[in-house]
């Protein structure tokens, strides 16, 4: 019985830039833990605000555990908006420094 033939375990072409790299190039792990410290930031300052500083309205039930819930939405859409935005102008920046390089 003939040999099976080999084949490669590299099936991408090593010139090709990878995700990887243009991630930690871009360094969006960094961001995302700014991103995400200034939104929960944001919104424990909104839930502290909100929950014990500010008194509820006469009539109207406010629920700690509501604004819990709404606290979290508010940390993980700032915590994304900020890492979008970080991210977004470490790209530029790093587009225009490879241009005038040329």
């Amino acid at each position: 019985m003939p040999a099976a033939p080999e084949r490669s375990v590299v099936t991408e072409d090593r010139r090709k830039p990878s995700l990887a790299g243009l991630l930690l190039a871009l360094g969006v792990r960094r961001h995302v833990t700014v991103g995400l410290a200034v939104g929960i930031a944001l919104a424990a300052l909104a839930y502290v605000y909100r929950i014990r500083i500010v008194d509820p309205a006469p009539g109207v039930e406010s629920s700690p555990l509501l604004f819990g819930v709404l606290a979290v939405t508010l940390a993980i859409s700032t915590g994304a908006l900020v890492a979008i935005v970080l991210t977004t102008v470490a790209a530029i920046r790093r587009a225009r420094g490879s241009t005038e390089k040329r």
